[in-house]
């Protein structure tokens, strides 16, 4: 079993890399769907797909680095269409050469104004048991951007973020894609014991899946279907009707928070259909009745939104609110 994957991994590192190196300084300026498309990423991104902030006149979009990788890309990101062909994507600096794959791009009134790079995780050992596991999860978040102070509801200041947002990158950086053709994992013929251990899977989990499968797709339908209904309507900019408690008021999938030190702001969590194996999270910031920002799931999750519900006044995720734990935050 050892051998076909070696042997995969040979083949990939002999095959000739595409590498495609597009300088930041002729990025910035452009709109979110000229930059999708100079990087070779999926076209047309909207504004949902991003984190999107209303204050008076001025329109703030951010979208993770994620967003404008170039397709196909290796991870199962919005628009990543994989044929045969495998492509990383990072921010490469010209200063020390380290690529990154984390951060963020910023586009203020329609237009690219900065990449910020988030530094890279430490490398730790492995957790040998489930209480560093946990004490590793709860590290995840540290240093988010999101919340004005740990323990706060992300995002009440608004467009105040983009002050503790990391300092945003060189326009000599480039953003580097090296795409190689992807030779898939050779067939390799299952041995007796494989078969068996399948089957005796299959026999324990088959009728558990057979149970509960048409509920879960049920609900997952349900989510989407009434979940994006209120995103749509939560706009920001617009002026609510109502006060958010009587907009939530009997809505399923939904919580709304609080924020204890600003009692006039409040972030509504708005449980969609799956995104993978996870249960999709949109989130929206109310002021009074207006709504200030949005972000829909591919940036709750991609820009850690999800984690900052949940961070304790030590920066580390917990159990704070509902839906929240050591390991983040669950709709």
């Amino acid at each position: 079993m050892i051998l076909p994957a070696l042997l995969a991994a040979a083949v990939l590192i002999q095959t000739p890399s595409n590498v495609v190196d597009t300088p930041l300084s002729e990025l910035i300026g452009l709109t979110p769907a000229e930059v999708a498309s100079r990087l070779g990423a999926a076209p047309d991104p909207a504004p949902g797909q991003g984190l999107r902030i209303v204050e008076g006149r001025r329109v703030i979009e951010v979208h993770p680095i994620q967003r404008f990788w170039r397709e196909p890309a290796m991870h199962a990101d919005i628009g990543v269409r994989p044929e045969g062909v495998l492509c990383t994507t990072g921010v490469l600096s010209v200063a020390d050469g380290s690529p990154e794959g984390r951060g963020q791009f910023v586009f203020v009134d329609g237009v690219l104004r900065s990449v910020h790079v988030t530094a890279p995780r430490p490398v730790t050992a492995p957790p040998r048991n489930l209480e560093a596991a946990r004490d590793h999860s709860r590290r995840r978040a540290l240093g988010s951007p999101w919340p004005a102070t740990p323990g706060r509801l992300p995002l009440g200041d608004a467009e105040g973020v983009l002050a503790r947002l990391t300092p945003e990158v060189s326009g000599t950086a480039v953003i580097r894609s090296v795409c190689t053709p992807h030779p898939g994992t050779p067939d390799a013929a299952p041995t007796s014991g494989d078969i068996a251990l399948a089957a005796a899977g299959a026999m324990v989990l088959w009728p558990i899946y057979a149970v509960t499968h048409p509920f879960v797709s049920a609900e997952n339908r349900r989510a989407e279907q009434e979940g994006g209904d209120l995103v749509n309507r939560l706009t920001p900019g617009t002026e609510l009707p109502q006060s958010a408690e009587e907009l939530v008021r009997g809505e399923r999938g939904v919580r709304l928070f609080v924020d204890p030190a600003d009692p006039d702001y409040r972030v509504i969590a708005i449980k969609l259909g799956a995104r993978g194996t996870t249960p999709g999270v949109a989130l929206v910031g109310i002021r009074g009745r207006r709504v200030i920002w949005a972000a829909g799931p591919h940036a709750t999750r991609r820009l850690g939104l999800t984690d900052a519900l949940c961070l304790d006044d030590d920066g580390l995720l917990d159990d704070v609110r509902p839906g929240c734990s050591a390991y983040g935050y669950r709709p």
